[in-house]
């Protein structure tokens, strides 16, 4: 239900324009109208539907920066292994999956299985599944999306079984008499992609749906998308229908440049309210739980991890998007790919330059994850933005120790990475961590598990004070996306994007995970509320 009129009072209004909180907001129809004492509000809106927040405080509305919302989506219909840290905890929650699940399903896919099984003595295999499900193809991705699991079903329907090859940057995982193991790493999964049937429209949409509510319960009014492009179709196609109920900045993967380029979709240009064209998604490595992270020194493995880009290959697709108008989204984990990434941008800018251009002024680099100073120093001539996802961090830890113990002071460096000029923006990897902002806010202010709290912080130097946090989940996420005259912060005129939530208590340094959600607008219209 939309309403005319909304007057919010008796809370907290933070704008997050720097300036000192305010009594109420009033909102007219979709935009904010007018924030200040509530007796002057009240006056200029005698009408208006009062909304009483009985303490929260109202902020501009989340937006996380890095999601796979579609395959989140998916999660929230699939088997979820979240949580499984043995093969028989796995096996165990396949079995009960299959026990309950509903008939009728052709493919089954599911994700979250821990990465680290792939290092323990007894590895998933397609045996496993085999026992399972004989005959159902099934595919389960790692909970850090690097890894696909497959049943024999599933390869032989791909052409694994017969001896296909992956595509360049993939690998087949074998056993130890050559044969394909059920393991596909990185682009090894467009094989099996291209063999699974699309999921009707429909399926898709409900999926989406679901998911925008659920997203809704945690304060998110907005997300950015790095995902294949049939998930911008269905984005599309609920916002052409008035369904969408979240702003979404779409970044295609690299493989679509050409196609953008032909249709002319630059970069967060445009003036659709609900769907955007963010950059272009490109992976120059693998990630830290599958070991995969491209390091400049060993793992204890004696391995360097996986470089998915030529570094000339790299600046040449910079350079062709750059005249275009399209921004690199680079994703970059380890600091030999962080190293790659830097070296491709200045290059690439160098060669813009001679041609009268410059660099996207919203460039990105996801992850960002291990960053060595000599690259603080050489970005900081850049004008870059790091989309973080500091909530890995909560996960990280025990990882840190026993694949990069020597590079503690390198890791998750969002402090450093301000100081040098760097627009630092927060967000989830969902369906990888929780898309709760309110974790993320928690893991970027504290760099603890609650849990470990007498450990202290991890390298505390790196922590970010609240108010980044927030900024970094509102005002930097909409500049980022060149949407921050509309979004972002509240004041007269912007979109009536907003949460309330309870205040978080000041004397715990967790509050943030416990602030309870009381109220979640998009666009004036009140979607999730929970305010007594």
């Amino acid at each position: 239900m939309k309403h005319r009129e909304i007057l919010f009072h008796g809370g907290i209004v933070r704008s997050m324009e720097g300036t000192a909180s305010e009594e109420a907001l009033l909102v007219r129809g979709n935009r904010i109208a007018a924030i200040g004492p509530v007796r002057r509000l009240r006056s200029q809106a005698a009408s208006a539907e009062l909304i009483d927040l009985k303490g929260s405080t109202l902020l501009p509305g989340f937006i996380d920066t890095h999601t796979h919302f579609f395959e989140w989506a998916r999660k929230l219909s699939g088997v979820d292994l979240s949580g499984a840290r043995t093969l028989e905890e796995v096996r165990g929650k396949l079995r009960s999956y299959r026990e309950h699940a509903a008939p009728g399903a052709v493919w089954l896919g599911g994700s979250g299985w821990d990465p680290r099984l792939l290092r323990g003595e007894k590895k998933p295999d397609r045996q496993l599944l085999d026992e399972i499900f004989p005959e159902q193809p099934v595919a389960l991705e790692s909970r850090d999306f690097h890894t696909l699991w497959c049943n024999s079903a599933a390869l032989k329907l791909a052409g694994v079984l017969d001896g296909r090859e992956p595509p360049e940057g993939g690998e087949i995982g074998r056993g130890s008499d050559r044969s394909p193991d059920g393991l596909l790493y990185e682009t090894a999964w467009e094989l099996i992609l291209k063999a699974r049937p699309p999921e009707p429209e429909a399926v898709r949409q409900s999926w989406l749906k679901k998911a925008i509510a659920e997203a809704h319960r945690f304060g998110l009014s907005s997300f950015h998308s790095m995902e294949p492009l049939p998930a911008h179709r269905s984005y599309d196609e609920l916002a052409r229908r008035g369904e969408l109920q979240m702003r979404v900045v779409y970044h295609s993967p690299v493989k679509e440049l050409e196609r953008r380029i032909a249709e002319k979709r630059p970069s967060y240009s445009g003036t659709d309210p609900w769907l955007r064209w963010g950059g272009v998604k490109i992976f120059a490595d693998g990630s830290l739980g599958s070991a995969s992270a491209y390091m400049l020194d060993p793992y204890p493995d004696g391995g360097h991890g996986r470089l998915l880009v030529d570094e000339q290959d790299l600046s040449e697709t910079i350079l062709m998007a750059g005249r275009n108008g399209i921004a690199p989204s680079i994703h970059a984990i380890g600091d030999g790919a962080m190293r790659i990434v830097v070296n491709a941008l200045l290059d690439a800018r160098a060669s813009l330059q001679r041609e009268g251009m410059d660099l996207h002024p919203l460039a990105r680099i996801e992850h960002a994850q291990c960053v060595r100073s000599e690259e603080l120093q050489r970005m900081s001539s850049l004008s870059l933005s790091c989309a973080m996802q500091l909530v890995h961090l909560m996960d990280d830890l025990p990882l840190l120790s026993e694949l990069w113990p020597d590079q503690g002071a390198h890791v998750y460096r969002a402090r450093s990475l301000l100081s040098h000029g760097m627009r630092v923006i927060l967000g989830s990897d969902a369906p990888v961590a929780s898309i709760d902002p309110r974790q993320g806010i928690c893991a970027a202010t504290t760099r603890q598990r609650e849990e470990d709290r007498s450990q202290g912080s991890f390298f505390a130097q790196e922590c970010l004070e609240e108010e980044e946090a927030l900024l970094a989940y509102t005002k930097w996420a909409a500049q980022a996306a060149a949407w921050d005259e509309e979004l972002g912060s509240l004041g007269a005129g912007k979109l009536a994007d907003l949460v309330a939530l309870e205040a978080p208590d000041p004397d715990d340094p967790y509050g943030w995970k416990r602030a309870r959600i009381r109220m979640t607008m998009v666009d004036g219209e009140i979607v999730y509320d929970e305010l007594p």
